[in-house]
């Protein structure tokens, strides 16, 4: 059972309703509303984990909860008058649970409070709701004194309002997004969107001589499209090593645009550079980093905030390390090691990392120097098997996927919204108080967007998107990732 404090949520809750409560896969899934599909598939990464947990862990370090026993025996009297039915399946798990000396009533699907020796830490452990939990306040409504919702203990003391995106409705039908025009074929790089309505393309204009060197070769333009769909070039990749580069990553503030150019993407060890457009409506190139032996920024990626390019590079024993590059002087700075993901704002970079004692943390720095935002996760006993991949950030809000939920921080009020995934969250993005971002269950992505207190759903197998001003840009494709397009559409909700 210790080893169970370790799992993510949403593994936690699936492994304890099929394998303790005995449930079957579709009670867990009607219970939790979420797909058979993606029971299955936390339940097998559930058990795997904990043979992981089994394997490695010292258990004998891991706290186990106490409690007086006057207490004890008081809180189950009092929920044994308010226990209603399913003696047979809470009788198995206070067997379970007896060895704790632990009390207090639980609530449990389909059967209401009842008493079970260690109730509230077997409710932290499967995240299920106190008996007489008030409902859950809406982002910026929370109730002036202390509410009874169940929020995990990070969170303990902060306004949280949980949204689940199983029944959202749909953007368009709703009038939240409007102006869909038709779509363009092929994708752009949805995540250039500005908020003029403008996104970067990248056009493969002739691939490179077959001479059998391993290198590609492309020759690639770097253009502008508007929101009218007119298009004017802004540059073309250029040469590293003697090789025309490829370009795996393009990033944009306004009307600012660098991108990574590489080698080949077949070896981390590749030579590469960073180019630099100052104004793409008076493209002029200019070469802001050669790499001299270093490893390819960490996931080909690169961002623009401010005045400086950020990305991520694997130091010599082998951490990660936060570095930002002033566009003026192209000298590297490290802000951070050991980061796991970043996020660009209009005036700094937000990133994320985990420590084995004080779990998930979130720092930036800024033109006034670094400051910590007002968010840990804390770890249950120290074995996180979490860490934070996916991240956006705007001047307002504070966005990341974890646990199978999107976590949303109102960085003024320190206000959180968890939104209750269908999926793994893929790519993310925020502009003011937007969030949008990509679900992906079973080879399927699906697209939301979050606004005002409310989840919206695209229609389409969605595999890109991005928010900027008032324009929502995203890409769909087939079911065998063919046949890309490009949707572009304003976001017109009062309060935004």
């Amino acid at each position: 059972m210790q080893a169970l404090a370790q799992l993510p949520l949403q593994q936690r809750r699936v492994v304890v309703m099929r394998h303790l409560l005995d449930l079957s896969e579709a009670q867990v899934a009607d219970e939790l509303g979420r797909s058979v599909g993606t029971v299955k598939s936390a339940n097998a990464r559930g058990l795997e984990n904990l043979r992981t947990i089994l394997e490695r862990a010292d258990l004998a370090d891991i706290p186990v909860p106490h409690r007086d026993a006057a207490e004890t025996l008081g809180a189950s009297r009092t929920a044994l008058r308010r226990r209603r039915t399913a003696q047979g399946v809470l009788g198995g798990v206070a067997a379970l649970l007896v060895a704790f000396f632990l009390a207090g009533p639980v609530s449990l699907p389909g059967v209401g409070p009842v008493a079970l020796p260690g109730s509230e830490w077997f409710r932290s452990l499967v995240g299920l709701e106190r008996p007489d939990g008030d409902a859950e306040p809406l982002l910026g409504d929370c109730p002036g004194e202390t509410s009874d919702l169940e929020t995990p203990p990070w969170l303990d003391g902060r306004c949280v309002s949980r949204i689940e995106v199983a029944s959202a409705p749909g953007a368009v039908e709703e009038g939240v997004v409007v102006g869909v025009g038709e779509p363009t074929a092929g994708g752009a790089l949805t995540d250039t969107l500005a908020a003029d309505g403008s996104v970067m393309t990248l056009t493969e204009v002739a691939p490179g001589p077959d001479d059998g060197d391993g290198y590609p070769d492309p020759e690639m333009a770097l253009e502008l499209r508007t929101a009218g769909g007119e298009i004017s070039a802004v540059a073309v990749n250029g040469t590293v090593d003697g090789h025309r580069a490829e370009v795996p990553d393009v990033a944009r503030q306004g009307n600012r645009v660098a991108w990574l150019e590489v080698a080949t993407r077949e070896s981390e060890s590749s030579p590469w550079a960073v180019r630099v457009v100052d104004d793409v409506r008076n493209p002029e190139v200019r070469t802001l980093l050669e790499s001299s032996g270093e490893p390819v920024p960490v996931g080909y990626r690169i961002a623009l905030s401010g005045a400086y390019v950020h990305l991520q590079r694997l130091t010599d024993e082998g951490e990660i390390e936060q570095v930002r590059v002033p566009l003026a002087t192209g000298a590297t700075e490290t802000l951070a090691i050991g980061s796991t993901a970043f996020a660009t704002a209009p005036d700094g970079v937000v990133w994320a990392a985990v420590n084995v004692r004080t779990g998930i943390k979130f720092a930036d720095r800024r033109d006034d120097g670094v400051r910590q935002v007002p968010v840990e996760r804390a770890p249950a006993g120290g074995y996180p098997l979490e860490m934070v991949t996916e991240m956006a950030a705007s001047d307002a809000l504070l966005a990341w996927g974890v646990a199978g939920d999107l976590h949303v921080l109102d960085r003024e009020t320190g206000a959180m919204t968890l939104v209750e995934l269908d999926g793994e969250a893929g790519e993310i993005d925020v502009e003011g108080r937007a969030v949008v971002w990509t679900s992906t269950q079973d080879n399927a992505g699906t697209g939301y967007l979050l606004l005002d207190g409310r989840a919206y759903r695209l229609e389409g197998r969605v595999v890109e998107i991005a928010v900027a001003g008032e324009w929502l840009a995203w890409v769909t494709a087939e079911s065998d990732g063919s046949s890309l397009r490009q949707h572009l559409a304003r976001i017109v909700v009062a309060g935004r």
